[in-house]
């Protein structure tokens, strides 16, 4: 019988750090919307209003506006301070997915340094730096 290949030691780091931040993430992101629900007073933004009124076709300032105490969207990362909020916990559950690849970049990078491939630490650095830019929200869309 012919002998399966070993698998490198970064390509198992990086796989099992995203396949267990994935599965946390996706569990966050379905208790956030079950906690909502629940108990709409403890969210930043009642759902059954914003369903209302994104059914009806209205524009995200309006809908902000109407369904927040401070009638404006309330930031990028208000999760962080509304982390016991049913959308604080989505939104956790979304950038924790979003995030997952610096988790498991990071390690496999280093990986890469002790192994002495230059390149691809080089790579997973720079990646690493890309990512922890984009989610520290330096930089907002408007």
């Amino acid at each position: 019988m012919e002998e399966r290949p070993k698998i490198p030691l970064d390509n198992i780091v990086a796989g099992d750090i995203i396949y267990w931040v994935c599965i946390i993430a996706s569990m966050l992101a379905m208790i956030g919307p079950v906690v909502s629900i629940l108990w709409p007073d403890n969210n930043i933004a009642n759902p059954y209003k914003v369903f209302d009124l994104v059914w009806e076709g209205k524009n995200s300032e309006e809908v902000w506006a109407a369904t927040t105490q401070e009638g404006k969207y309330p930031g990028a990362h208000f999760w962080v301070h509304h982390l016991t909020k049913g959308d604080g916990i989505t939104q956790l559950g979304a950038w924790l997915g979003c995030v997952c690849a610096l988790c498991a970049i990071f390690p496999a990078g280093w990986v890469f340094f002790f192994k002495r491939v230059w390149g691809y630490w080089l790579i997973s650095m720079w990646a690493c730096f890309m990512i922890s830019f984009a989610m520290l929200g330096i930089l907002e869309m408007h």
